[in-house]
């Protein structure tokens, strides 16, 4: 036996040594992935990971460090990609989507198995070559290179310059835009007719090419695109004053920056129309801003159910409608959306609301309960101690906290609604509630604002108008706590019923 012979003999009995502890590490790398999904923890932890690499390389001879570091990268990158494939059947690929709602849209398309899988760019390529999945939903920013990994592109997806929906049909990758059936809905649900109109689509993005598709398939007048990328200036709203349908396909105004917004729709002068594509919140600054100026807009929660209907049906090897069943579409729309109780100090918010809560399987907030939490101290004390206009800005960075999150009954102060800024965050997700109480039943104690007889009615003399003007319901809470309940619930139930008729 030669020298090289020999070598390579101790090579390959070091490398069956490596493969065993590598055997052993994937095990390990199993375990944590386990314990992350369980814990909601995403997958990469960069810190780690640098740790690991730099440990590795310093116990290498110098010589080899780098090439170490190298290897390790490469183990790492595929231990990521084994703990993102785990138990992996199909559900949503992209960045920062850790609140996204689409498992729970897909629980009431009957499949349980739908879930997240969030990812850097540098680990979808792999994600996708491999091909362990069955079919997956993409979002920013794959959807373009999740085209270009695709063996096979629909003629729409091939229009929209993008894609959304990859299908595994025996190991080859089938790629589809759906969020065009789900624009598609939406304008048709809404009543938004763009045949023969100008519009204006906000971002460049990979969803404005499917906006855009839409458009011009519905047979629009003109479409034109402004961007920061194309050194347009959004907030010019004398040179774009003949855009009659508006879109913005960019994220401003997303949860958690949600009170942005990159134009005053009113300053249009021809807009009949906005929809933002932003669903979460559910109504955008951007679309607050339009409906005040009396424009019909829409935010883009019925896009997404639409589209996930019809990324469904492609799992299920149907023909894509994006057509949803109306009763599956009424509860995925009203799911994300908060119930928020304002009224009189003493009326009964807190009481009503966690009962409310309850019995519809949402999460309770009291905003008092909130604030204490947060600085150790009671509305009461903070008032006493500080002054009241002190505790109002406490009070507004609660509500700004709460009012992003979704199905949860939020009980507010009395007094949360007399700020502007703070009434405007609550509806961006909430249905108002204004619960009603004849002032001698209210419950003062507590309250220094309205400990006395006289300053209570000076409260409500300044409150009433406010409590009316922002509310959805006017509920009177006079009877007992189940009947009041009972009959708010069915209060929500029509309203909630109207919405979802007339769009």
């Amino acid at each position: 036996m030669n020298d090289i012979d020999r070598i390579r003999k101790k090579i390959d009995e070091t490398d069956e040594k490596i493969a065993s502890l590598l055997n052993e590490r994937m095990k390990l790398s199993e375990a944590v992935g386990r314990a992350k999904k369980g814990d909601s923890v995403s997958v990469r932890n960069r810190e780690r990971e640098e740790q690991v690499i730099s440990r590795a390389a310093s116990a290498a001879d110098g010589r080899f460090s780098y090439y170490v570091s190298g290897i390790y990268e490469n183990i790492i990158a595929y231990s990521r990609l084994y703990q993102h494939e785990m138990g992996f059947v199909r559900g949503l690929v992209g960045e920062r989507i850790s609140a996204s709602c689409s498992p729970y849209i897909h629980s009431l398309f009957g499949d349980g198995s739908y879930r997240l899988a969030q990812m850097d760019a540098d680990d979808f390529p792999a994600f996708m070559k491999h091909r362990v999945f069955e079919g997956i939903n993409v979002t920013m920013p794959f959807k373009r290179t999740a085209m270009a990994l695709c063996d096979h592109v629909s003629e729409t997806a091939l229009g929209c310059g993008c894609v959304n929906t990859v299908v595994n049909r025996d190991g080859s990758l089938w790629g589809y835009n759906t969020d065009a059936f789900g624009f598609g809905h939406t304008l048709e649900r809404y009543g938004i007719e763009v045949s023969g109109k100008r519009c204006l689509i906000l971002g460049s993005g990979a969803s404005c090419g499917t906006v855009r598709y839409v458009l011009e398939k519905r047979g629009a007048k003109d479409v034109t695109v402004i961007s920061r990328s194309g050194g347009e200036e959004y907030c010019d709203p004398k040179r774009y004053s003949y855009a009659q349908v508006i879109v913005n396909t960019t994220p401003v105004g997303m949860s958690p920056d949600c009170g942005s917004a990159l134009i005053d729709p009113g300053k249009f002068a021809e807009c009949e129309a906005l929809v933002d594509i932003v669903y979460t919140p559910m109504s955008t600054e951007l679309v607050l801003r339009a409906r005040d100026a009396g424009i019909r807009a829409v935010g883009g929660m019925d896009m997404l159910i639409s589209q996930a209907w019809a990324s469904h049906e492609l799992f299920c090897d149907r023909e894509p409608s994006g057509d949803v069943p109306g009763d599956i579409l009424s509860v995925a729309m009203r799911y994300p959306m908060n119930i928020v109780l304002v009224g009189m100090p003493g009326c009964g918010k807190s009481t009503v609301g966690s009962r409310l809560a309850r019995d519809l399987g949402m999460d309770f907030v009291d905003t008092d309960r909130h604030i204490e939490k947060r600085t150790g101290r009671s509305p009461e004390e903070l008032i006493r101690r500080y002054g009241e206009k002190y505790f109002r800005g406490v009070e507004a960075r609660s509500i700004l906290e709460v009012s992003s999150l979704r199905h949860t009954v939020i009980a507010c102060g009395g007094g949360a609604v007399l700020s502007a800024e703070n009434r405007r965050a609550l509806r961006r997700n909430g249905i108002v509630v204004y619960l009603q109480r004849d002032l001698e039943s209210l419950c003062t104690r507590g309250r220094p604002l309205s400990a006395s007889r006289e300053g209570l009615e000076k409260l409500y003399e300044q409150r009433k108008g406010i409590y009316e003007e922002c509310c959805d319901i006017m509920h009177s809470n006079a009877a007992g706590l189940e009947e009041s309940v009972s009959g708010l619930r069915t209060e929500l139930d029509d309203l909630f019923a109207k919405m979802f008729r007339e769009g």
